[in-house]
């Protein structure tokens, strides 16, 4: 086995008891295809100098905690991807880190689909890439930061091209509170897509809001409409640009005050559309 794949496809496939897995240090690159694909194995230990783990523990629903060697540089596609079928949905609660100067470059597409007991979860600085869908349908999903240092990420589809939309939390719907990082000066279109966040606060070097940013998917309740109830924007920042369609459906936002935004020159097209119960929007003269 070369350093590219660590183990073969689907080695550990079914198991149920294995607690800890010794690689030796020569073994780097991915873990492995599908490495415990479907097991029932709930805890376990991985040692050794892998730094991919695409597809790793892909549909091995019954995990709840793992142990990983800080040389992870890439938590790539499908990694802890589970099924949408709720009996089969994630369990992981806990993701533990041994090691020093641990440095996640990537997160895959899909990468943590349908993990439903994860409850909060940090995007590292060193993050430049994201898959799209990345932390999609993670229903326990409550709070989410962009550690200090993170800015704007390439996204990828999963074919590995750049992506022009991020989905980055679609269908979080117990998503409410989200921290971003005073260096971020972008948020990608559909980043906050039909989540369950009800309030943001926009970080000073925000440049750009791209189209969708925080949009619902309909009008109705049943149709999950934006659930923000409160956006504010940093004093003295240095947003340009608004795009089409950034709150639409956002039912329950009431008032929308830009005064701040001294530097806006552009809002998109439906921008505030579905609305309903805006009372109060404040557009700077500029």
């Amino acid at each position: 086995m070369g350093s590219s794949e660590t183990t073969t496809l689907y080695m550990f496939a079914g198991t149920t008891n294995l607690e800890t897995l010794n690689l030796p240090d020569t073994m780097t690159g991915k873990m492995g295809r599908g490495l415990f694909y479907n097991s029932a194995t709930e805890k376990l230990v991985v040692n050794g100098k892998i730094t991919d783990l695409e597809y790793a523990f892909y549909y091995a629903s019954a995990l709840k905690e793992v142990t990983l060697p800080a040389t992870v540089k890439k938590i790539g596609q499908y990694a802890f991807g589970c099924s949408s079928a709720a009996a089969s949905r994630g369990k992981l609660e806990k993701i533990n880190w041994v090691g020093e100067d641990l440095a996640i470059e990537e997160i895959g597409y899909y990468a943590f689909q349908y993990q439903e007991k994860l409850t909060k979860l940090t995007i590292p600085a060193t993050v430049k890439t994201i898959g799209q869908y990345a932390l999609a349908n993670m229903y326990g999903l409550e709070e989410l930061e962009f550690e200090e240092g993170f800015d704007t990420a390439t996204y990828l589809t999963s074919s590995g091209a750049i992506a022009t939309s991020a989905y980055l939390v679609t269908n979080d719907l117990e998503l409410k509170t989200i921290k971003l990082a005073s260096t971020m000066t972008e948020i990608f279109p559909y980043m906050f897509y039909n989540c369950g966040l009800t309030s943001v606060e926009i970080p000073a070097n925000v440049v750009t809001i791209g189209n969708y940013a925080f949009s619902g998917n309909g009008s109705s309740d049943t149709s999950n409409p934006c659930a923000l109830v409160s956006v504010k924007f940093a004093k003295n920042n240095k947003l340009e640009k608004l795009g089409n369609y950034v709150f639409q459906y956002g039912k329950y936002l009431t008032e929308i005050n830009l005064e701040d935004c001294e530097n806006l020159t552009s809002i998109g097209m439906y921008a505030f559309s579905g609305c309903t119960a805006l009372k109060s929007l404040i557009i700077p003269a500029s």
